[in-house]
């Protein structure tokens, strides 16, 4: 007798006390669903929510960037004689205005950008310059076309240019794109001009008979 009644009272003892109904129950399930269910409190509010005399933190429902003040106007005056992208720069504008940036901040991004364009064009000129400058040298330092035989050089050359056909505009051309001045177009000149100058020559008979074009530059043929 005595041995049943200990066993019972250690049953009794280790068995867990029954949670209280429901306790747990709306916390069991905001977890299962992920938290799309909530955990009410007391009196029907929600957990972390904010008492309607806590005054609203700063900046809540208001976007993060600054709004574009769409009254923004905007003109630039560029150098004259400078190509005008005006795609380009009506797109620069609608970026100003979406950014908020104002006119004066928007023109001295404009002069500094045309700064940077009209120094790399005048480094490109001095390049240029350099180039022409270098092919210059050459030319004098050639024995064929230079030194000594430059002026018979230039002589033959513009004989060549003439019986060419080259108008003033083509010729105009060429010089604008250095052609006049590169060593090997000078060498040609020389050469074609060599050709058409010797336009006429003395048969056995002794008669002077006009050159073909085809003899001038490939020489008489049998």
């Amino acid at each position: 007798m005595n041995t049943d009644t200990t066993a019972a009272t250690t049953t009794d003892a280790a068995a867990p006390a029954n949670p209280a109904p429901g306790a747990d129950a709306v916390a069991e399930s905001a977890s299962i669903l992920g938290g799309e269910a909530e955990a009410k409190a007391p009196g029907g509010e929600q957990p972390g929510d904010q008492s309607a005399d806590e005054p609203k933190r700063e900046g809540a429902g208001e976007g993060d960037g600054e709004k574009a003040d769409q009254s923004f106007e905007y003109e630039f005056e560029l150098p004259d004689g400078m190509p005008v992208d005006e795609e380009g720069l009506e797109w620069a504008k609608t970026e100003f205005k979406e950014l908020g940036v104002p006119p004066e901040k928007a023109k001295a991004l404009v002069d500094r950008h045309v700064k940077g364009i009209e120094a790399a064009q005048q480094r490109q000129m001095a390049a240029w310059e350099q180039t022409k400058a270098e092919w210059a040298k050459q030319v004098r330092a050639d024995p064929e076309i230079g030194g000594a035989n430059l002026n018979e050089t230039t002589r033959l050359g513009n004989a060549a240019i003439k019986t060419a056909g080259f108008d003033a505009e083509t010729v105009e051309l060429m010089k604008h794109a250095g052609l006049l001045g590169h060593p090997g177009f000078i060498r040609g000149m020389r050469k074609l001009g060599g050709f058409v100058s010797e336009d006429r020559f003395v048969e056995a008979a002794g008669a002077a008979t006009e050159r073909s074009i085809a003899d001038r530059l490939y020489g008489k043929s049998d």
